[in-house]
């Protein structure tokens, strides 16, 4: 996680709420974890406005949940915005706001 995020990222969806830091975000995804539950992320529409150190990022998300072998049982549309910050070792996100679209229970 931290070659994608900074240390003090925010992360808000509406899953999570509000989350601050690094810490915090790996420990929300972890008790996420559903047994022999997968998904898979398709990422669109990627747009990205950078200036200096700092830029500016949204896409559009296609989300489908499954198990292996067996067709997806939630899918769901979101659009996804981000900042990113310039750091000593890369880029890296410091803000990410989730919203979503739509939301399919099959």
């Amino acid at each position: 996680m931290d070659t994608v995020f900074t240390d003090d990222v925010a992360v808000r969806s509406p899953r999570g709420g509000e989350l601050r830091g690094i810490d915090k975000v790996v420990g929300f995804m972890r008790q996420g974890e559903v047994e022999g539950q997968r998904s898979q992320h398709t990422t669109t529409d990627l747009l990205v406005n950078v200036n200096g150190d700092q830029a500016a990022a949204s896409a559009n998300s296609f989300v489908y949940v499954y198990r292996d072998g067996q067709a997806p049982h939630q899918t769901s549309g979101l659009r996804v915005v981000c900042t990113a910050a310039r750091t000593p070792a890369g880029w890296r996100f410091r803000e990410v706001r989730i919203v979503p679209a739509w939301i399919h229970q099959n």
